[in-house]
């Protein structure tokens, strides 16, 4: 009888360990659902600390507690233990491919995603490993893996327009517009894919049938930059130059810098006879300026140029560069005295002088003005004596 009490007890004491595990990673995946990702994480670290060598439903719940905080490392780090503990779960292994992904480990998350698909293949999969070969800038193994996918699920979307984009990339555009108008047959509205056939039709010169798909993309709801450019630059090719110039106001509404839209709208405008002055010539003063970098940068890097050259005695070269600085930074008076050093070095001292009192006019009382005046003395007095 009391053998019988004692099993019974040991029993009910199982079931209560098995009931408070259970409450803890129910309690752990209400945290999760909530947002509170650090508290679920906290209460399985106080669970693990109290488990022999850790559970394995509490390793792999914290596991996805680090995944959803993007703590990368520590979720590869449990990832990696769960797949060795657990060699024949799909799922862990599949979560280290996403990680690896995430880290730019992308010749790892191959790997991983290689020994998935030689056990089970998933079209997912086999389209990830796509995408990381193309992070790579593997295309051609891209490309290959994408037509798996493909072949596996032939109408997802995502990846027809993956792999569509990957051959306009390799300028493989007849194979990227027999891919896009084998899927559109099926999906006649997917903008996505109207969009890519627009674009590989352009490509292949077929203008007129990327201005079809095109217009659809924008009756579809995509009013985008990238629709009303290629819509340019089919109407230009196309020499309807009139619908090309609005197409490329339309690009210019949603994106003002762009150097080349600019530059396109200059060209039409031109072909279509428009006033120099005031229709075209700002448009290349626009894209100048934005083509330009910034002047007190190329300041710096005139005048480090200039002292560079002077080290090297190579007078001319610096005297070229204080010229850049001066144009860059016209308030960098400084500059004529250099550059005007530059030149009595070089026993031009007409130039020296001219420099010299440039500078002086203007200059504020200093060393670098006693310098100037100084140096102005010497080259009046050569050029008194005759000079060089």
């Amino acid at each position: 009888m009391k053998k019988s009490l004692s099993i019974v007890a040991a029993f009910l004491f199982g079931l209560e360990a098995f009931a408070q595990q259970g409450s803890v990673l129910q309690k752990a995946d209400s945290l999760k659902r909530m947002y509170r990702i650090d508290e679920a994480i906290a209460l399985l670290e106080d669970k693990l600390s109290s488990e022999d060598g850790g559970e394995e439903a509490t390793l792999a719940s914290l596991a996805d507690c680090h995944f959803q905080n993007a703590s990368l490392p520590e979720a590869l780090s449990l990832y990696d233990a769960l797949s060795v503990t657990s060699p024949s779960n799909t799922f862990y292994k599949i979560r280290r491919m996403l990680i690896l992904s995430r880290m730019k480990k992308y010749g790892e998350c191959v790997s991983q995603g290689r020994e998935i698909l030689s056990k089970d293949t998933i079209p997912q999969v086999v389209s990830f490993v796509g995408d990381a070969f193309r992070q790579m800038g593997q295309r051609d193994s891209a490309i290959a893996y994408y037509r798996r996918s493909l072949s596996l699920r032939p109408d997802r979307s995502s990846v027809v327009n993956k792999l569509g984009t990957t051959l306009v990339e390799e300028k493989m555009y007849r194979e990227a517009t027999t891919l896009a108008k084998d899927y559109l047959s099926r999906h006649p509205d997917d903008a996505s894919i109207l969009s890519l056939l627009g674009v590989s039709a352009h490509y292949e010169g077929r203008y007129g049938e990327s201005v079809k798909a095109l217009k659809k993309v924008r009756e579809l709801g995509d009013d985008s930059f990238g629709v009303a450019s290629y819509l340019g630059m089919d109407y230009e090719e196309m020499k309807i130059f009139e619908l090309a110039e609005d197409e490329y106001l339309k690009a210019l509404e949603k994106d003002s810098t762009s150097v080349q839209t600019i530059c396109s709208l200059a060209t039409v405008r031109q072909e279509l006879g428009e006033d120099f002055p005031s229709r075209v010539k700002p448009l290349y003063d626009k894209a100048a300026s934005l083509l330009e970098p910034d002047h007190r940068t190329m300041y710096n890097i005139s005048i480090g140029l200039a002292k560079g050259y002077f080290s090297v005695k190579d007078y001319r070269a610096s005297i070229r560069e204080y010229e850049n600085a001066y144009r860059y930074e016209p308030s960098s008076k400084h500059t004529l005295v250099w550059k005007g050093y530059c030149h009595q070095l070089l026993g031009e001292y007409e130039k020296a002088k001219d420099c010299y009192e440039q500078y002086l006019k203007v200059g504020k009382k200093g060393d670098t003005y006693d310098f100037a005046a100084e140096n102005l003395s010497v080259v009046k007095s050569e050029l008194f004596m005759g000079g060089k």
